[in-house]
Parts: structure tokens; sequence; C-alpha cells
């Protein structure tokens, strides 16, 4: 997955670390996001797709899915939410996210959703 890259949306650095770690195992490189104040001055890049936390200070996840689906080059990325609050799965689909992976994220199962959603499919795990 070479020259793929990832946008990270995630107040708590060491969740987003580890994110950047797996997808990093993956050849993706990613941008961290840990405020959503500086998310203006990355939206102008256009990633391969975009990991979301929900629950954030200032502007929690879904506030975020309505910004970035705003922007027109966002409107066909993949944008994954990726939360503990796995009983926001419906809602989550209901808003317009492309999909869901519940935290703690799993290093062994991450590669094949990562592929998953890469290939387009919409990926809706807890």
């Amino acid at each position: 997955m070479t020259n793929t890259h990832a946008l990270i949306i995630e107040d708590d650095i060491n969740s987003a670390k580890v994110l950047a770690h797996l997808l990093a195992r993956q050849g993706i490189e990613s941008i961290i996001v840990t405020d959503t104040e500086q998310l203006e001055g990355q939206v102008n890049e256009t990633p391969d797709l975009v990991f979301i936390d929900l629950e954030m200070p200032r502007m929690d996840g879904y506030e975020v899915l309505t910004e970035l689906r705003g922007i027109q080059h966002y409107n066909e990325i993949p944008i994954v939410a990726s939360s503990v609050h796995t009983g926001e799965i419906h809602r989550v689909r209901d808003a317009g996210f492309t999909s869901f992976i519940g935290k703690p994220l799993a290093k062994d199962i991450f590669p094949g959703q990562l592929a998953r959603i890469l290939s387009g499919e919409n990926v809706w795990e807890i």
C-alpha cells in the first residue's frame, strides 16, 4: 500500500500513536490531528482515508464528519469511526461514516479490516 496516506483525528495521543503504528506496519503514512481546532490546516491535503474518534472536546466525531463531508474532495474518501463506544455503531452508520472499527484495535485483524476499507468495502466491526 505504498503512497497511501491517512488522516487520524484523535484527541488521545496514545490511541493516535497506536493507530499510526498499525498503519505504518501496512506501509501507510499518517498525519495525526489531536485538536480539532488544528483540523483546518490539514484538510487541504487529500488523504486516502480518515479515522475519527467519536468523543473529543470542542467537536465530536459527528461534527468533524459533517465538516469533512462539506469539502468536495472528501466526499469519496472512506471516513472510519474508531471508538470504544461500540453502542454507537448504528448512529455512526446513519451519520454517514463509511465504516466503524471498535477500540481497542486488534492488531491481528486490523490489516484485513484496512485492506477491505481501502478496496471499497464498508467494515462494521466492534
